[in-house]
């Protein structure tokens, strides 16, 4: 499940260009382990890669939760 955040410098002023960032977040489960593994890319408006990570969490109970996590 991809999700895409999208933040500007609302109510300020700025000379440079728009400031704007997309945010694409996902997330497993596994049944076997009770693991969550999470992903995110923070992206600028051109595509470029801002930031990006990733992580494994434990005690995970369902796939609803790896994805509450990931947000």
């Amino acid at each position: 499940m991809n999700r895409n955040i999208l933040e500007s410098g609302v109510g300020r002023r700025s000379s440079t260009l728009n400031q704007t960032v997309i945010c694409k977040s996902d997330a497993a489960w596994d049944k076997t382990t009770n693991k969550g593994g999470l992903g995110w890319i923070i992206s600028d408006r051109t595509g470029a890669i801002v930031k990006q990570g990733s992580s494994i969490q434990a005690h995970v109970n369902s796939p609803i939760v790896a994805e509450a996590l990931d947000l």
